[in-house]
């Protein structure tokens, strides 16, 4: 199971976000389809499983698609960091008498 960076559900009496767009190490933008909750909020849930090994920052927004008399919009982009994978490679490898 790969770790995922999630965010906290939307409560069911907000305007819930259709997707997230994120940009990782300030890479390419790219869409996020929110994850349904069991009670119907939603949340961003991103597989960081292919990510490499090191320190990050993902920027995040969250989508709404107009449809239904809401207009649609977007929130503030949000700034994520965090360090993925263990400690760096030992170094300095040799036999000893």
């Amino acid at each position: 199971m790969a770790p995922f960076i999630v965010c906290d559900e939307y409560p069911s009496g907000e305007i819930q976000p259709d997707y997230f767009i994120l940009s990782l190490d300030n890479g390419t933008a790219f869409n996020s389809v929110s994850q349904v909750m069991p009670s119907g909020g939603k949340r961003l849930y991103y597989d960081i499983g292919a990510v490499s090994n090191g320190s990050h920052r993902l920027t995040i927004k969250a989508i709404k698609t107009p449809s239904g008399g809401n207009a649609g919009g977007e929130s503030t982009t949000v700034p994520f960091d965090f360090t993925k994978g263990g400690p760096l490679s030992p170094t300095g490898l040799k036999v000893i008498p």
